[in-house]
């Protein structure tokens, strides 16, 4: 069964029919890929407290290590939220306006 939803009409008249189970489906991927993101930045800042705490000699190897993979991870955290809150912004706009 599959549950469709009219957001708008087009310039003819036609209703612009939406599958709602593949925008859950899109929903549900952008939350995965958002809180698996998420708990490699908690993996990374863990290491690096455990690697700090253990082996304070190796802590500038440490420090060139963190300022490479934190500005990766907070690059792509930052383009998956203004990717999601992007797309979720412009759902609610074209419901309002229909």
């Amino acid at each position: 069964m599959r549950l469709t939803l009219c957001d708008a009409k087009t310039a003819s008249g036609q209703a612009l029919v939406r599958d709602v189970e593949s925008e859950k489906r899109k929903d549900y991927v952008r939350l995965i890929v958002t809180v698996g993101l998420l708990f490699i930045l908690l993996l990374v800042i863990v290491w690096a407290c455990v690697e700090t705490a253990s082996w304070p000699a190796h802590w500038n190897q440490t420090k060139e290590m963190l300022k490479i993979i934190f500005l990766a991870l907070t690059g792509l955290i930052g383009s998956v939220l203004g990717f999601y809150f992007g797309s979720s912004r412009n759902t609610t706009d074209s419901n309002k306006s229909g």
